[in-house]
């Protein structure tokens, strides 16, 4: 097994242009269930308007090299819980389809994208005014603003005409109400290249506004996104992630 491990690094070294940060075995038990994953830093990531998009790695499982959503909050949980391993966890859903914006008599459809609070730190983007998602945020009862939201600098240009007073405003969102509690600059719109959304919403507040939300402890309609050490090498994130793995429950 070790290795396979070491050719694997080194096919991964003499390949360049896929550009794999990491091959990394992390076995998680869910249940009965045991899942492989592996680090690939897609060049789509290489592109996002965000603090170091070179050290952002996506995990996929390994037997498929999958792109597709498909983890659980709390396969995300359990990575994030191990903060020694990496710089950051983010979770991401982009199957969410439009949600209806009621503010006032106006009702008009918006593209919303659930995070998790961990998100825009993750990714190194701060708001342009108020403030963005938190982890405190992303909480099934709701956070300290109750469900909180925040918009795209074009959502809000659009919807509100730039208005300062937006953030703070409580408004109505597939007609529950929500919270705005910041805009994001003008250069972010999401983390999937050529799509632009509006509205981002915590992953747990997604039972709030959505109805048979896809987003429960376990139903896997999740990316989950790694931001990686300075200096951290293959080996030694192949290393912790051993240790790791020793550690989970069967």
């Amino acid at each position: 097994m070790l290795q396979d491990l070491r050719l694997a690094i080194r096919s991964l070294r003499a390949t360049p242009v896929v550009t794999c940060v990491a091959v990394l075995s992390l076995a998680l038990g869910i249940g009965a269930n045991t899942a492989i994953f592996s680090l690939v830093d897609r060049l789509v990531l290489r592109s996002l308007p965000v603090r170091e998009p070179a050290k952002l790695a996506l995990v996929v499982t390994t037997a498929q090299l999958s792109y597709t959503p498909n983890y659980s909050y709390a396969v995300f949980e359990a990575v994030a819980a191990h903060t020694e391993l990496f710089d950051g966890v983010l979770a991401v859903a982009n199957c969410c389809g439009q949600s209806t914006l009621a503010v006032g008599d106006s009702h008009e459809f918006v593209d919303r994208l659930f995070v998790s609070g961990s998100y825009f730190a993750t990714l190194g983007v701060n708001a342009l005014l108020g403030r963005v998602l938190t982890p405190a945020d992303d909480r099934l009862a709701g956070g300290p603003d109750g469900t909180a939201v925040v918009l795209s600098y074009p959502a809000w240009k659009r919807h509100f005409n730039g208005d300062a007073k937006a953030v703070g405003m409580h408004v109505l969102l597939d007609r529950v109400p929500v919270t705005i509690v910041g805009v994001l600059p003008p250069f972010f719109v999401g983390t999937e290249v050529g799509r632009t959304l509006d509205v981002f919403l915590p992953i747990r507040g997604a039972s709030a506004v959505v109805s048979r939300a896809p987003f429960d402890q376990y139903s896997t309609a999740l990316n989950v996104i790694v931001r990686l050490k300075p200096g951290q090498t293959v080996a030694a994130s192949a290393a912790a992630v051993r240790e790791l793995v020793a550690k989970l429950p069967a």
